[in-house]
């Protein structure tokens, strides 16, 4: 290759934008009195984390952001059915912070949520980087 294609090739080349692998797939806890939790946490420093029964959170679930700089990132929710009890509300949130999704059950019962994310390389319009599958996050709470 002559050194001029070599610096055409380069001078043309595309700088690849942020890499996307969330599983948001799905959480679903039982808990004997109190308040159960359920959800997921995007968090800022690219790992995905799911709430324990009683509130905290678990260790990783695994990189959701595989290339790339949080800040580049947008996450989207799309509800399809319930609510959360907690959360960001609707439209796109940038990764840079924290983004908690969070389903409660406070007395015997359950609640759940039915949802799918999007993730964004722009806070409208732009790429979509990745949509997830449809999940359910349910707490459940059975009264000691």
């Amino acid at each position: 290759m002559s050194l001029m294609l070599l610096y055409n090739t380069l001078a043309t080349a595309h700088v690849i934008g942020p890499l996307v692998s969330a599983l948001c797939n799905g959480d679903s806890n039982l808990r004997f009195g109190g308040t159960t939790y359920a959800g997921v946490k995007i968090d800022n420093d690219g790992e995905e984390y799911e709430h324990t029964n009683s509130g905290g959170w678990t260790s990783s679930i695994g990189t959701w952001l595989d290339a790339g700089e949080v800040g580049e990132v947008w996450v989207e929710c799309i509800v399809t059915l319930g609510s959360w009890s907690s959360w960001n509300g609707t439209g796109r949130w940038n990764c840079a912070t924290d983004n908690v999704f969070q389903i409660t059950q406070t007395g015997a019962g359950s609640n759940s949520v039915t949802c799918y994310f999007k993730f964004w390389d722009a806070a409208s319009g732009g790429n979509l980087l990745q949509q997830t599958s449809s999940a359910v996050y349910t707490a459940i709470n059975e009264v000691a």
